[in-house]
């Protein structure tokens, strides 16, 4: 199934469990169909050179 939600996090989420957290706590109550297929992804600070 294609994601029909996608969120993007900074690098304030420290690891993969509190972007999960985040999403079950905070996101999924808002949906109005829980079997919304959801995309996550973190974003990481790096260096170009």
């Amino acid at each position: 199934r294609e994601p029909k939600l996608i969120v993007g996090f900074q690098n304030n989420a420290l690891s993969p469990s509190d972007i999960i957290t985040t999403v079950d706590t905070k996101i999924s109550p808002l949906l109005k169909h829980r079997s919304v297929p959801i995309c996550y992804a973190l974003q990481v600070e790096s260096e170009m050179r």
